[in-house]
């Protein structure tokens, strides 16, 4: 457990060197720089393990298996998106969180504020199950985060990037949700936090 909260509290030292890093620094900053990252991706993989344990809950499993039986269009997807993005679709946002998978998400997000800012349920297309809090889109199909994990029944490992929405670097650490089929039927995806900030609530996100 010490060690564990050590390799926390270096972690957020080192976030800065690393995102400062570019091809053209020393030799001594570039070998700093990797430290860094080496740093980081041990806090992640330490992370790793709880987030799988959580996208293989029944619950998940059971809301985005019944998800992908609704006869919705794609362009009724899109429909959604533009909606959410441009600020409406409130009843949706709130459903998603309120919804038996939303409570498990946001349970685990509040318990562990430190670690998490965000997590995302999504269906074969993307589309969203369940999320707290919630994000930009609704629509995740075209990222990474998504497409990466759902293809390839892996684990993944996102970018270390910044997140406006809480002021804090992340990376997002997404699972495959499996039935009964080892065919990938959606991901889980939750932003591990790498650095300390000032934090934002939930209902003040993605203004």
């Amino acid at each position: 457990m010490k060690s564990y909260r050590r390799v926390g509290r270096m972690a957020v030292g080192v976030v800065l060197v690393l995102m400062a890093a570019t091809p053209a620094v020393p030799t001594a900053r570039a070998q700093e720089a990797q430290e860094a990252t080496d740093l980081l991706l041990a806090l992640i993989r330490l992370r790793s393990p709880g987030i799988e344990n959580v996208a293989a809950r029944p619950q998940i499993a059971e809301a985005v298996a019944a998800q992908n039986t609704w006869k919705i269009s794609d362009a009724e997807v899109q429909k959604r998106d533009e909606e959410w993005q441009a600020g409406g679709a409130a009843e949706l946002k709130q459903q998603l969180q309120t919804n038996e998978a939303g409570r498990v998400l946001r349970g685990f997000v509040d318990r562990g504020s430190k670690t998490y800012t965000e997590a995302l349920l999504m269906d074969r297309r993307g589309a969203l199950v369940a999320a707290y809090p919630p994000p930009s889109d609704y629509w995740q199909g075209e990222e990474d985060k998504f497409k990466l994990p759902f293809a390839t029944g892996q684990l993944y490992i996102g970018p270390i990037h910044f997140d406006h929405s809480t002021q804090a670097y992340v990376s997002d650490v997404c699972a495959p949700i499996h039935a009964d089929d080892p065919q990938a039927i959606g991901v889980l995806c939750m932003a591990v936090r790498l650095s300390k900030g000032p934090g934002v609530p939930p209902d003040r996100r993605h203004e």
